[in-house]
């Protein structure tokens, strides 16, 4: 998260409003989910799915070094994501 906060303050700031949005990010960039395919960001995301949706289509830059970035594992960390912003802060 520091890194997304300093490299990339845009991702930050949407990640602060949705702290699972790195989750989506991840499976897109693993290839576990297409950013053009509504149903499962409505399954995982309900109301808030087309923000999530409109995001993963927004950063998905396979030749950028957020490739890297989001080949790490925040599936794992699924709730938590809300502490870390409490202790970075938002």
């Amino acid at each position: 998260m520091a890194i997304l906060r300093i490299e990339h303050p845009d991702i930050y700031a949407d990640v602060s409003r949705i702290p699972k949005l790195p989750i989506a990010l991840q499976r897109v960039y693993a290839g576990d989910w297409r950013h053009d395919d509504d149903s499962v960001f409505k399954q995982e995301f309900g109301d808030r799915a087309s923000f999530v949706q409109d995001r993963c289509l927004k950063y998905y830059k396979p030749a950028s070094t957020l490739a890297t970035l989001f080949s790490l594992s925040f599936a794992g960390e699924g709730d938590r994501l809300d502490h870390y912003f409490a202790v970075l802060g938002g």
